[in-house]
């Protein structure tokens, strides 16, 4: 198997992906504060996990 050089992210995409995840905690403590129904709680938990795991894996 080969291994291929990728390009490093300028400071200009470092910046929004940051800003991407502060963007998802502002949401999550929207969504953690606010009342919501169990359901909708969880599911909405789900969603911003995996988008954490997304977005944390891009910057890894």
């Amino acid at each position: 198997m080969t291994e291929i050089a990728l390009a490093g992210l300028s400071s200009h995409g470092m910046f929004n992906f940051v800003g991407v995840l502060v963007g998802l905690v502002g949401l999550t403590a929207l969504i953690w504060v606010k009342k919501l129904p169990s359901t909708a709680l969880y599911v909405s938990y789900g969603i911003i996990l995996f988008l954490f795991m997304l977005f944390s894996w891009t910057l890894y």
